[in-house]
């Protein structure tokens, strides 16, 4: 095994008292997927900033984003699945709501909305992507407009999915 790998399976190790293998392939999966996102987060921003200065507050808000990741992912490394993984879906929507809210002139922000959906289809069931689903629709159809900011309307690639 790679030192890479063996340190991978060490940051992504379940507590030893989770016995149940689904439970801990759960685990497993959501404590990677954090990592994963917390490392594609600093890269973004690190390389972001120093390409498009002007977006500060957005680096903010996914720095805010990353911090929760964590957060979130030491419940995860605690055997919390349910609330950590709500914690990581909803820290998802969030962050991307607050990129839209913070470029509300840039169509291509609605994109990080996948995000938070990808991840709900990972780690719930169907219940639970079904109202990730509907919270993500009603805050761009109801929370977006009463900020004072509408879905793109003349965007070919954005607009197909609203």
């Amino acid at each position: 095994m790679t030192p890479f790998l063996r340190i991978w399976r060490h940051l992504t190790l379940p507590p030893i008292q989770v016995v149940d293998p689904e439970r801990r392939r759960q685990l497993q999966l959501l404590a990677g997927l954090q990592l994963l996102l917390v490392v594609l987060s600093a890269l973004a921003i690190t390389l972001e900033s120093r390409l498009l200065p002007k977006f500060a507050p957005t680096y903010m808000a996914v720095s805010l984003g990353m911090l929760l990741f964590l957060g979130g992912y030491v419940l995860t490394r605690m055997g919390r699945y349910t609330l950590s993984a709500i914690i990581a879906v909803g820290v998802a929507a969030l962050t991307s709501f607050a990129i839209i809210v913070l470029n509300p002139q840039q169509d291509a922000t609605y994109a990080f909305l996948s995000v938070p959906l990808l991840l709900a289809s990972l780690l719930f069931n169907r219940r639970g992507l079904l109202l990730t689903t509907l919270f993500l629709l009603l805050g761009v159809s109801l929370g977006l407009p009463a900020l004072g900011i509408s879905p793109p309307n003349n965007n070919p690639l954005v607009m197909p999915i609203f």
